[in-house]
């Protein structure tokens, strides 16, 4: 069995005071903001349970960015259930001690049901999470709490793109709406909500996945609560090498300029070199 992530309140407000922030809410909304580190538990008196968090992702090759994310992603105690091309012996190789399942590449949407059939009935919400985003630690943290307080569907507020081949980087937000969504990555579907819309994705999607979901969540009835760490620190970064469905100059005009340190903030000094030595392979 993976790793997965059994972060209690307790530990996440470990990991937010070393970081010296202070997390703001608004009563009344569903808008989690602020330079996220401290978790207010101590205030509300409601002890909440150990919450399962899961990583869904879909794998088709740039294999050493695949290493990279599994690195990262293990290193958070996120258990992975993925979907893999058929015959990506690259990929399949850097999923050795990963829940997975082998599947063509199209259509999309059946490749991605297929990973959220692996996913285990305890588990308590799922991150949909591209085999290219690096989710940031604290994210991680507030989904967890969120999760524990009975948010059905969380979505980041913020998420960072870099270019490998040219080390540019920006930063995307998405105001709180049940609009369309900018991006898609980092959402947070819980037990609740998956059990109740079923498969997240129409099966002969080959485009357009994160809107198809989210148009099914949302007709379900379960509304956005977003989670935003501050004006520059992105909930997750997507890193944009050469095999990507919307390449880096599609989100670049939607987005502002950010240093590509800012955008990987999030990532260890071995994977932070890892993704800057791409650049070279």
């Amino acid at each position: 069995m993976g790793l997965y992530l059994a972060m209690s309140l307790t530990s996440a407000l470990a990991f937010s005071q070393s970081s010296g922030g202070q997390l703001q809410e608004t009563p009344g909304t569903n808008f989690t903001r602020g330079k996220v580190s401290r978790i207010h538990c101590a205030s509300s008196g409601v002890t909440l349970r150990t919450m399962r968090l899961a990583v869904l992702s879909v794998f088709h090759g740039r294999a050493e960015l695949s290493a990279l994310w599994v690195e990262h992603t293990r290193a958070l105690g996120l258990e992975v259930f993925a979907s893999v091309t058929c015959g990506d012996t690259a990929n399949i190789a850097v999923l050795r001690d990963i829940v997975h399942v082998e599947a063509p590449n199209e259509p999309l949407g059946a490749k991605h049901n297929a990973a959220l059939s692996l996913v285990p009935p305890d588990v308590d919400g799922v991150m949909i999470l591209p085999s290219d985003d690096f989710v940031h630690p604290q994210y991680v943290a507030h989904v967890t709490r969120l999760l524990g307080e009975g948010a059905d569907y969380i979505y980041p507020f913020s998420c960072g793109m870099y270019e490998v081949s040219t080390g540019k980087a920006c930063i995307l937000v998405q105001p709180p709406s049940d609009g369309a969504l900018r991006f898609g990555a980092g959402r947070v579907v819980s037990r609740k909500a998956l059990d109740s819309v079923g498969p997240l994705w129409t099966e002969a999607r080959a485009r357009g996945l994160d809107s198809d979901s989210h148009a099914r969540i949302r007709a379900h009835g379960f509304r956005p609560t977003f989670v935003d760490l501050g004006a520059d620190v992105p909930c997750l970064t997507d890193v944009k090498s050469g095999t990507n469905l919307w390449p880096y100059h599609t989100w670049a005009r939607r987005g502002r300029p950010l240093s590509a340190e800012g955008v990987l903030c999030m990532c260890s000094p071995s994977v932070h070199a890892g993704v800057m030595a791409l650049a070279q392979s």
